[in-house]
């Protein structure tokens, strides 16, 4: 209860992870039997989370790092691993998203071995006809 713009959801075995991404965002997780005693917050102030993924050793988001334009804006795919997170986080890349499209999420996933994301939104910033970009990044 009580969580603030809730964007991405990723479950495994044990436990449920989700972000709350207004302005600084949080990635949290919770056992599967509950959480009597709140969330715990495995990622802080990480600006307007939008994709969350995980592997079983790291977990991985996407945040915004820039200002950018009213169309476009720069973001950081990020890396850290699941348990303890805070002091040893990684930024993979940091490209261009359409600012326009971020309310329909990013998506991202992970299959063991690489980490795939798609960008959506033009690289000139015009807003026809927008496209998307399915990116890999092979650990």
């Amino acid at each position: 209860m009580a969580q603030n713009q809730a964007t991405a959801l990723s479950v495994d075995a044990e436990f449920v992870y989700w972000a709350n991404s207004y302005s600084l965002g949080s990635i949290l997780r919770c056992p599967l039997s509950g959480c009597t005693t709140g969330p715990e917050v495995l990622v802080a102030n990480q600006p307007w989370i939008q994709a969350l993924a995980k592997d079983g050793k790291s977990i991985f988001w996407i945040s915004n790092v820039g200002e950018g334009t009213g169309t476009q804006k720069e973001a950081a795919v990020m890396r850290c691993p699941i348990d303890g997170c805070a002091s040893s986080s990684e930024t993979l890349a940091v490209q261009t998203f359409s600012a326009l499209n971020a309310a329909q999420g990013t998506p991202m996933a992970s299959d063991g071995t690489d980490l795939y994301w798609v960008t959506k939104g033009r690289p000139d910033g015009m807003l026809r006809f927008p496209h998307a970009t399915i990116y890999r990044y092979t650990k």
